[in-house]
């Protein structure tokens, strides 16, 4: 008896199927991002954007969909289109890399990022 009541106590853990959804998505519109698939990164930018939970994930899903909308505007010959919509990633992480790859297509964009987070810090990167 008291073995199976030492084994109900040993439950596996809650998982928040909420937040494997937008990850999922997260990933997703990543996936699609790299396959140039824009309308379909959209859609999964979407999905996160419903199920963000707090501003930090609303905030990740929100550079998303600039990095999308930049990365088109480039693939389509608009280069000030797509450094206007990559300026506005307000994820610092996201912003950073972002930052580094457009330097290799010689696109420059500013070391601060117009709309961003007060705790970011840009400036460690070079």
């Amino acid at each position: 008896m008291a073995l199976t009541v030492a084994a109900g106590c040993q439950s596996a853990p809650k998982v928040d199927q909420r937040l494997l959804d937008y990850r999922s998505a997260m990933g997703s519109a990543t996936e699609s991002i790299q396959a140039s698939e824009f309308d379909g990164a959209r859609g999964h930018i979407d999905t996160a954007l419903r199920l963000a939970q707090d501003e930090v994930e609303r905030q990740k899903a929100q550079s998303l969909g600039h990095l999308v909308d930049g990365t088109e505007a480039y693939a389509q010959g608009d280069v000030l289109g797509a450094k206007s919509k990559w300026e506005q990633i307000s994820d610092p992480v996201l912003y950073r890399e972002v930052r580094r790859k457009a330097r290799v297509l010689g696109v420059s964009l500013p070391l601060q990022q117009r709309v961003g987070r007060a705790d970011s810090n840009p400036e460690s990167e070079s």
